[in-house]
């Protein structure tokens, strides 16, 4: 299991989910990365070095493919 597989499952556990909730959002994050075509530790990093170079979040990449996800989701 990658470091960003743990990462993910420990945030999903401070939501405490219920069972049904927390498959939808792994199968969610799964969909997510297979459309940037990247993993979800690459995702987290990318999203950390952002983060830790100083941009707020309308400057950051992930906001932007989390938009444009979103809008793919909605005509798929």
């Amino acid at each position: 299991m990658s470091c960003g597989t743990i990462r993910l499952l420990e945030w999903i556990d401070t939501l405490n989910p219920r069972p049904n909730t927390e498959r939808n959002y792994l199968l969610a994050m799964k969909h997510f990365a297979e459309w940037t075509g990247k993993t979800p530790d690459e995702l987290l990093t990318e999203a950390e070095q952002e983060v830790k170079s100083g941009k707020v979040m309308r400057q950051c990449d992930i906001k932007k493919y989390l938009i444009e996800f979103r809008k793919h989701q909605r005509v798929s």
